[in-house]
């Protein structure tokens, strides 16, 4: 265990974390670019390899605080440095499991309590008999790599088993046109999923960011 905190808590641990650190996010920075930012987060930034490279580049930070006794020997600038990159893996921490992000819309000299969630939802709806269950959880699939989604719904007793056949990226439906049908206003618009193709009829309205 000592050996494994020794490790831990090396200088030469931290470069190669910092380095491993740097290059993902310029990768992302790039899938991002290419691929759109659920791609990025998907591959990258909502990765269980991503969230173990921070929780480590943490536990290194701390270990060489307390190794290196910073605070005690005149070490202000190395001591500041460490804390403050602590401080951001913290934050980050709290924002990517206690916070949320989303779009509100207030009209000026009104009031609002609807926020339109940032994060792609998958959403299931289970109807048995008179009653009907609703579950959702976030879901980033990516553009660029494979796609794996399986949960099981539990409802009054019974499994349901619920998984991803196929990912269509960039798939949008569009109006065909037919004699007997009725117009149709075809829109397209951007935002922080990129360009977005709506189609209305009559009586029908969307939020779009």
């Amino acid at each position: 265990m000592n050996r494994i905190l020794s490790v831990l808590g090396s200088m030469k641990t931290m470069a190669v974390l910092m380095l491993i650190f740097a290059v993902s996010i310029g990768y992302a920075t790039f899938i991002e670019n290419d691929f759109g930012t659920m791609s990025a987060k998907a591959d990258v930034y909502n990765a269980l390899w991503f969230e173990v490279l921070l929780g480590l580049l943490a536990v290194n930070l701390l270990l060489n605080i307390i190794r290196f006794k910073m605070a005690r020997n005149g070490k202000w600038l190395v001591f500041l440095f460490h804390v403050s990159f602590l401080i951001i893996l913290v934050g980050a921490a709290i924002t990517r499991y206690v916070g949320y992000e989303g779009v509100m819309h207030i009209r000026e000299g009104k009031s609002s309590d609807v926020i339109v969630s940032a994060e792609p939802y998958a959403t299931f709806t289970v109807t048995k008999g008179e009653k009907s269950y609703t579950f959702n959880e976030p879901l980033y699939l990516s553009k660029r790599t494979s796609n794996d989604f399986e949960r099981t719904l539990e409802t009054e007793g019974e499994a349901i088993r619920v998984t991803l056949d196929e990912y269509i990226p960039d798939a949008s439906y569009q109006a065909v046109a037919d004699p007997a049908g009725k117009p149709f206003l075809d829109l397209m618009v951007t935002g922080a999923q990129g360009a977005q193709q709506i189609q209305l009829s009559e009586g029908e309205f969307v939020e779009a960011n």
